[in-house]
């Protein structure tokens, strides 16, 4: 991908929509990724991982055999710096599928 031909994100979309698929190595920055890995150790040791479950609602249950993993979901009202700077770029992204790939995306 080239950086002069539109914004990193169009690219991905044309890529997307030319070859079904897209791997863009370091899409994130490293810094970004230090600062977001620091956060969600952070948030791990202060508990804020849940076990993850399987199903909406009061259908929400753990099945170990299905997930045995721990989840915590990024909230944009309480987002740290970093991850609003992960969500501006999601934003972007979201906006070059929608216009490039005729989506209506409204939220990831």
């Amino acid at each position: 991908m080239t950086k002069d031909a539109g914004t990193e994100q169009e690219q991905v979309a044309d890529a997307l929509e030319r070859e079904g698929l897209c791997v863009v190595p370091n899409y994130l920055s490293a810094e970004l990724l230090a600062e977001l890995r620091h956060d969600l150790a952070r948030n791990r040791q202060a508990a804020g991982f849940r076990p993850a479950g399987t199903g909406r609602g009061e259908g929400n249950a753990r099945r170990e055999l299905v997930r045995s993993d721990d989840s915590h979901w990024i909230d944009r009202e309480s987002a740290t710096l970093a991850q609003a700077r992960l969500w501006a770029n999601l934003d972007a992204l979201m906006q070059a599928f929608n216009r490039k790939l005729f989506l209506g995306l409204a939220d990831f």
